[in-house]
C-alpha cells in the first residue's frame, strides 16, 4: 500500500504576496500518495506553500506562549480552572500542557513536510536548476527555523531528516541540544548561497538569503550563551550579522517610526522573515493580535474580544519603560473603552492590534508577525562589539543609540562594558516586548533565574531553577514509546 500524506495546500501564483488579497481559498484537504504528487516544478511549490503555511501557529504558540508569557513581562492570576497561560507563567507547566503537544505535534508536520521536498525534490525536471536549488533551500530554512525553535523549547530533540515510516519513528531518540544546534547550522549553511536577495512583488514573504543569515546568526548567538557557553560562534555571527547591514536600503529597511513596524499595510516592508497572514475568514489570520483582549471590548476597537490569555502586561514592564518612550503607547494600553462606552481601567498588549479591521473572528487578524527584524540585527551586531571589546566601542554605543532615538529618547554613553550588557538589555526588552524575544534573551544570557527570581516571589510565590528554562518533553511523546525518551530533569 503507497504511503498517504495529509497537505492543507494553499494553490496561489504567489507565496503569500505583499497584496494580501492575492490570497486564494485553501483546497481541501485530500489524500495524496506521496510516490505520484512530487513528479513536476508546480507540484513541488504547491507543496512548498503548503509547508509555509505550517509556521501559522508559530507566533502564538511560540513567541505568545512559550516565550513571552513565560518572561516577567506578562502576569497573570490565578484562573478559576487549568489554563495553559498560567501555568506557563506561573512556572507550573507539566508534561499534559496541551500547548507543550501541540508546539511539538505542529513542528514535526512542518518538518515532515519540509523533509519530503528535501528527498524527492533532485529526480524532478524543474525550468531552471536555479529555481530547483531555491526550492530545496527554502524547505531547509524552513527545517533550520523549526528546529531553532523546539531547541530553544525543549533542549535535545529527535532529529528526523528524511520521511519516516511510522515503524521508523519509534526508532528516533532525542539527540543532544549540541547536535541539533550543528543540524540547524548545516542546513542554513546549505541555503544561503541558493536563497535569492529578494523576490518580485509576488511572492514577498518568501525566505531571502539574509533571512538565512539573520537566523544562522541569531542560532550562534544563542550557542555562545546558555546552555551550550560556545563562546567562539560570535565572531561568526557577526561577519553574518554585518552582511546584513550592508544591505540596509537596498533588501533589508529601517523603519523611520516605531509605530510604523506594527501596520499591516506595511507588510513585507520592514521585516526580515515574517509569518505571513490575511484576514477573511479562511483560516489564515494572525491569531496574536485577539490574544488577551477583554471579552467587552468595544466593537470599534476590535469586533471579537476574548481569544485565550486573560492575563495582561506586567506592571514591571510598564514601569521599566523610561519617560517619552514612544515604544510604550505603541506597545501596551493602560485601558479601554467597553462595548458600554465605559473606560476600564486594565493594561493590554496592543502592539499588533489594528482596531477598525474587518475581521471574521478574534483569530482572524491580517498583520503579518515579525520572525526577525532588523532592529535585532543591528542589536545583535552591538551585544557582540561589546562582547569582543574590554569597553564599549563607540560602533556599539552609536547603534544602541540609533535604537533609542527612534524611540523618542536621549542618547546614553555606558561606561562600561558590564553597564552597556545592561542597557542593551533594556532596549531589547522595550524594543521587542510582546514579540517573544525577550525570555530567550534572558536564558541565552545566564540572566533568567537571578532576573525572574527577582520577581517570581512577589507575583507567584516562587522562584526556579536552570531545570525551568526549558520545558518537559510533552507527555503524549513520551507515552508512544516508553523508555525511548529521557524525560527533562525537573519534569519527572
Amino acid at each position: 500500500m503507497k504511503k498517504k500524506i495529509f497537505y492543507s495546500i494553499l494553490i496561489m501564483s504567489g507565496l503569500l504576496s505583499s497584496c494580501k488579497d492575492d490570497f486564494l481559498d485553501q483546497t481541501p484537504i485530500s489524500e495524496i500518495a506521496t510516490s505520484d504528487f512530487y513528479q513536476t516544478e508546480g507540484q513541488v511549490g504547491q507543496a512548498l506553500v503548503g509547508t509555509y503555511n505550517q509556521l501559522l501557529t508559530f507566533p502564538s504558540i511560540y513567541h505568545v506562549y512559550l516565550s513571552e508569557i513565560r518572561s516577567k513581562n506578562f502576569y497573570t492570576p490565578l484562573p478559576d480552572a487549568q489554563r495553559d497561560y498560567y501555568e506557563i507563567s506561573a512556572f507550573s507547566a507539566t508534561p499534559a500542557l496541551p500547548t507543550l503537544e501541540t508546539a511539538w505535534a505542529n513542528s514535526y508536520r512542518l518538518i515532515n513536510r519540509a523533509n519530503e521536498i528535501i528527498i524527492r525534490i533532485d529526480p524532478i525536471t524543474f525550468s531552471t536548476e536555479t529555481l530547483k536549488k531555491q526550492y530545496k533551500a527554502e524547505a531547509k530554512f524552513l527545517r533550520a527555523y523549526t528546529y531553532f525553535e523546539l531547541v530553544r523549547a525543549f533542549g535535545g530533540v529527535p532529529i528526523i531528516e528524511r520521511p519516516l515510516e511510522a515503524a521508523e519513528v519509534l526508532t528516533i531518540p532525542r539527540s543532544s541540544a549540541a547536535d541539533v544546534y550543528n543540524f540547524i547550522i548545516k542546513d542554513l549553511t546549505e541555503a544561503i548561497p541558493d536563497l535569492p536577495a529578494s523576490y518580485p512583488t509576488s511572492l514577498k514573504g518568501r525566505a531571502t538569503t539574509w533571512a538565512a543569515r539573520g537566523i544562522l546568526a541569531k542560532v550562534y548567538l544563542t550557542m555562545a550563551g546558555y546552555p551550550l557557553q560556545q563562546a567562539g560562534y560570535l565572531n561568526d555571527a557577526k561577519v553574518l550579522l554585518q552582511q546584513i547591514r550592508e544591505q540596509e536600503g537596498k533588501n533589508v529597511f529601517w523603519a523611520p517610526t516605531y509605530k510604523e513596524l506594527f501596520n499591516s499595510n506595511n507588510d513585507n516592508r520592514y521585516y526580515i522573515f515574517e509569518v505571513q497572514y490575511i484576514s477573511g475568514g479562511q483560516g489564515l489570520g494572525n491569531l496574536v493580535p485577539g490574544e488577551g483582549l477583554p471579552v467587552d471590548i468595544s466593537r470599534s476597537i476590535a469586533e471579537y474580544g476574548a481569544y485565550y490569555v486573560a492575563g495582561e502586561p506586567s506592571q514591571d514592564l510598564i514601569d521599566s519603560y523610561e519617560a517619552n518612550d514612544v515604544r510604550k503607547e505603541a506597545t501596551i494600553s493602560t485601558s479601554y473603552v467597553n462595548t458600554g462606552n465605559r473606560t476600564i481601567n486594565r493594561n493590554l498588549f496592543t502592539k499588533f492590534l489594528e482596531p477598525g479591521k474587518d475581521i471574521s473572528s478574534s483569530s482572524d487578524w491580517p498583520i503579518n508577525f515579525p520572525i526577525l527584524r532588523y532592529a535585532d540585527v543591528l542589536l545583535m551586531y552591538a551585544e557582540i562589539l561589546n562582547e569582543q571589546a574590554g569597553s564599549p566601542p563607540l560602533e556599539a554605543i552609536n547603534i544602541l543609540n540609533r535604537i533609542r532615538q527612534r524611540a523618542g529618547l536621549n542618547n546614553i554613553n555606558p561606561a562600561t562594558q558590564e553597564a552597556f550588557r545592561e542597557a542593551l538589555q533594556q532596549e531589547r526588552r522595550h524594543e521587542f516586548a510582546w514579540e517573544g524575544i525577550y525570555w530567550h534573551d534572558l536564558v541565552r544570557t545566564n540572566r533568567a533565574v537571578p532576573v525572574m527570581n527577582g520577581w517570581l516571589p512577589a507575583v507567584y510565590n516562587k522562584t526556579i531553577d536552570q531545570n525551568q528554562l526549558i520545558y518537559p518533553i510533552p507527555r503524549s511523546e513520551m507515552l508512544i514509546y516508553p523508555g525511548l525518551y529521557e524525560q527533562n530533569p525537573g519534569y519527572n
